[in-house]
């Protein structure tokens, strides 16, 4: 069952997932700082990254070896592998 879906009992899935998950775009951002994933821009770009740091409204990520500038307000989503996420809404805050 996904998120948002019944189960059948009469009850939303969306309360149960919403006590694991960040509840938006900047929230998750927070937690996947260190790790790599793709983000998503709202001209539709595709870009993947490492996020370094947020500051604010401004994320700063690596790509290719140089520091990039992001305004938050242009992301409107972020891929990542099922374990990275696992593990940064788990796990402590740990840069290698």
């Amino acid at each position: 069952m996904a998120c948002g879906e019944g189960n059948g009992n009469g009850n939303n899935a969306v309360g149960n997932c919403s006590r694991f998950f960040p509840d938006n775009i900047e929230e998750l951002l927070r937690k996947l700082v260190c790790e790599c994933v793709v983000l998503t821009y709202r001209n539709g770009n595709k870009e993947r990254v490492k996020i370094e740091c947020i500051s604010g409204d401004l994320l700063v990520a690596k790509e290719e070896g140089n520091l990039k500038f992001i305004d938050m307000g242009c992301i409107c989503g972020v891929t990542a592998s099922r374990e990275t996420v696992l593990d940064a809404i788990i796990s402590p805050f740990d840069c290698d």
